[in-house]
């Protein structure tokens, strides 16, 4: 998924990865879900990233570094 210049995707090793799509590197990796992540979304005017797991979880990242909301 592509918003406001950042890359966001999601694997089957739980992990969520932001790219930033200028600099074409990493901006962030989150690490929290403990299954396959098959759900994303972003929310550019709160600056928040929602993902869903196979298993049922569901969190809410910050865009921006910082601690998980």
């Amino acid at each position: 998924m592509v918003r406001g210049g950042q890359a966001f995707a999601a694997s089957a090793d739980g992990m969520v990865k932001q790219f930033n799509l200028a600099a074409y590197k990493e901006a962030r990796a989150n690490a929290g879900h403990r299954d396959w992540v098959y759900a994303l979304d972003a929310e550019r005017a709160a600056n928040l990233l929602a993902t869903g797991a196979y298993g049922g979880e569901v969190s809410i990242w910050p865009r921006r570094p910082g601690r998980v909301s």
